[in-house]
């Protein structure tokens, strides 16, 4: 009967593994997804912004778009 147990477990186990990897990885697309939007609406209310509010900012209209994605990838 030990043999049967170990037998049937270790192919489970990889199932789990399995299923927990891709419940990781959807879990991270699904982060991905929404700090795209998050970054994405952070640059659209910037452009909206006039030239002399971001001159305010300390932010000129050319920069807007690196500044927003420069630590898109970091997080």
């Amino acid at each position: 009967m030990t043999f049967l147990t170990e037998a049937t477990s270790a192919p489970a186990s990889v199932i789990a593994s399995l299923l927990g990897d891709a419940a990781r990885g959807i879990s991270s697309l699904f982060a991905h997804a929404s700090r795209y939007r998050e970054y994405s609406r952070a640059e659209a209310q910037l452009m909206k912004l006039s030239d002399h509010e971001l001159d305010d900012l300390g932010i000129g209209r050319s920069e807007i778009r690196a500044r927003v994605w420069s630590d898109f990838d970091r997080g």
